[in-house]
């Protein structure tokens, strides 16, 4: 691009032109401050002091209630991004999509991504009132952690109750349950819900969308939340955990009701309804393990205009709105090409759109410029494992890609250990692609362990249990997915696709036994007997099923050249070397549990037993014992 053309090309970029929008456009007003605590990094063109305060607020906040919380809350590592607007009108374009259109009335919002959590909103006239609003959208960061997809009621309710919450003056206890004077008005003024509409609204429902249904939606989320959390001895609470957990089974709301509190929905609501008829509201005093400090450090800077671009535009894009983000991050490339940021974002923005290349361009930009990023290795990897099938055309071009993807996987996982997104593809990679799965079985556990609610990750086991030919462990894992109303629409569809691969892949192996079953039949009519079989008693000595030379002996290595596949088989005293142009040539038959899903290259992690047939090498000049047409597994005892 010549230098007048690019010049012109920066200044379209950065004037807030009203040809295309009719309006002028959004963007980063006036000068932007950065506050930077331990877990937080709080941004915007408020005060900077009010910045600073908030996160300070914030890290008190956690500090605390990863006290008064079980740990489940606090597992998931995402970094938490705050973004605080100095007034409604610099929100407003930023404002959340509800339904297609921008909610106009919520007060901050709340958004989360495997890599990254956002909480937004407009900066209030008092710092009590602005981190209000901060501490109910955080509980929604924690809610998330602890259940994947929660009854909306329950997440509201949760973070209203907690969101007013009060350190006694030595500091070693939290008061929570606070009686909020909006929602206690809201009671007051509106007829309550019926409890089983509450219960079953969605994210998608006038009660929880509609301004003039939405308060006593809110009012009452808050009061059942307070009602099942104010027994003194913890019983509604460990019913409550109950609930929520039989829902994410797929139990319907009745069932998870009467199971899990023991009385039926229209009991249920008549004891809320005396509960708020009483409005006694009893808060909780929870004794802190330790006290938080007075006052965490935070670090604060001025942010180039270019960096609150690169952010506004990153919010857009992860909250689903691509082709608003775009000009943001191309604003930001043109007052600093080098920005890392906007580089990584674009470069997810052209991997959600599919497109590659342009993807792989910024990927690698942000790459050169901060190396140590781990989400830029992240989305590299995720970039490379989407090209491989173009790169796949020979098995040297295969393990090579492998082996660059799963190495900026490692990584990523050794720049940020509790990144459990990069654990888990690393997972489906070497589902997909590896040799063995020991490995993947051993990341599944222990994402497992730190994230039981997120729902991606039991579609990752899933598809573990598929490749081990693991059918109805497969099923067990997707069916609550697919019955569970709270999942991800996107989750569900996922397990539904699981769900047929796995019939698929069922129908298939009962098929293939059903050929070896026929074969054998076939062949104990008219076929010699097989040199290795079960050990007395038993029905020993199988006929043989293919026809060549045969040996028992151990499976050490398999080796995949340019030209073809070489097995290493160790026979009594000597090691034979047997060759095949590809992996189709040959038949692979199995005796023993132990082995399941595809046969790889590489080094077996055991010799593994075997009984090989072979034909002898075409040419005098070969370097290989016979060109092989079958491999069958046996276990260990059948080697005689």
């Amino acid at each position: 691009m010549s230098s007048p053309v690019r010049t012109l090309f920066i200044i379209l970029l950065l004037l807030c032109s009203t040809l295309v929008t009719g309006r002028p456009c959004a963007g980063a007003a006036g000068p932007w401050s950065a506050a930077r605590s331990e877990n937080f990094l709080v941004v915007g063109d408020a005060r900077a002091e009010q910045l600073s305060a908030v996160a300070a607020r914030l890290e008190e906040f956690r500090s605390v209630f990863s006290q008064v919380m079980e740990k489940g809350y606090f597992e998931h590592r995402a970094p938490t991004v705050v973004l605080i607007f100095a007034d409604e009108s610099e929100y407003a374009p930023f404002r959340p999509l509800m339904m297609g259109q921008q909610d106009q009335f919520v007060a901050g919002y709340f958004k989360s991504t495997p890599d990254v959590n956002y909480i937004t909103l407009a900066a209030r006239p008092t710092l009590e009132e602005t981190t209000s609003i901060v501490f109910h959208e955080y509980v929604h960061s924690l809610v998330k952690n602890r259940y994947g997809q929660a009854p909306v009621w329950f997440d509201e309710g949760l973070a209203e109750y907690y969101s007013a919450y009060e350190l006694a003056g030595d500091r070693q206890r939290v008061r929570v349950g606070k009686r909020l004077a909006g929602r206690l008005e809201s009671l007051r003024t509106h007829e309550l819900l019926p409890l089983d509409a509450l219960l079953k609204a969605d994210r998608q429902s006038p009660l929880y969308n509609e301004q003039d249904r939405s308060s006593i939606f809110y009012a009452q989320s808050w009061a059942l939340v307070h009602y099942l959390l104010s027994d003194r001895d913890g019983e509604r609470a460990r019913q409550l955990s109950q609930f929520l957990n039989l829902l994410a089974t797929g139990t319907s709301v009745e069932d998870s009701v009467r199971q899990a509190f023991q009385v039926d929905t229209a009991t249920l609501e008549s004891r809320l309804r005396e509960y708020v008829r009483a409005g006694q509201y009893a808060q909780r005093m929870e004794a802190l393990r330790s006290k938080p400090g007075k006052s965490a450090a935070v670090e604060i800077a001025p942010l180039s205009r270019a960096r609150s671009e690169a952010h506004l535009g990153d919010l857009l894009l992860r909250t689903e709105r691509p082709v608003e983000a775009r000009p943001f991050l191309q604003r930001a490339l043109a007052l600093d090409p080098q920005l890392p940021a906007a580089h990584l974002s674009l470069g997810i923005l052209h991997l959600s759109e599919g497109a590659l290349a342009e993807a792989g361009e910024h990927l690698r930009q942000a790459l050169a410029v901060e190396p140590q990023s781990y989400l830029a290795h992240y989305y590299y990897a995720e970039l490379l494992r989407r090209e491989a099938s173009e790169a796949d055309n020979s098995i040297a071009g295969y393990h090579a890609r492998t082996a660059l993807i799963k190495a900026e996987l490692e990584k990523v996982i050794e720049l940020a250990p509790t990144f459990l997104d990069a654990h888990g593809l690393l997972a489906l990679v070497q589902i997909e692609r590896g040799p063995e799965l020991v490995e993947a079985t051993r990341l599944i556990e222990y994402i497992m362990s730190e994230a039981p609610g997120r729902q991606e990750f039991k579609l990752l086991r899933a598809q573990l249990y598929l490749r081990r030919e693991e059918f109805a462990r497969a099923r067990e894992e997707l069916f609550p997915l697919v019955r569970n109303g709270l999942a991800d629409p996107l989750v569900r569809a996922e397990a539904r696709s699981i769900l047929e691969r796995v019939s698929v892949a069922e129908a298939l192996a009962a098929e293939r036994a059903k050929q070896d079953e026929t074969m054998l039949k076939q062949a104990a009519e008219q076929a010699p007997l097989m040199p290795c079989d079960m050990p007395a008693p038993g029905p020993q000595l199988k006929p043989v099923r293919f026809a060549g030379q045969q040996v028992c002996g151990r499976l050490v290595r398999i080796e995949c050249e340019e030209n073809g596949i070489l097995l290493f088989v160790e026979a009594g005293d000597r090691t034979l070397k047997l060759y095949t142009e590809t992996f189709k040539r040959i038949r692979f038959v199995t005796y023993n549990s132990e082995i399941k899903g595809r046969v790889e290259c590489g080094q077996r992690t055991s010799a593994q037993p075997v009984l090989i047939t072979f034909n002898p090498p075409r040419g005098e000049n070969t370097t290989f014992d016979g060109e092989l047409t079958a491999v069958e597994f046996v276990p260990e005892d059948w080697l005689r």
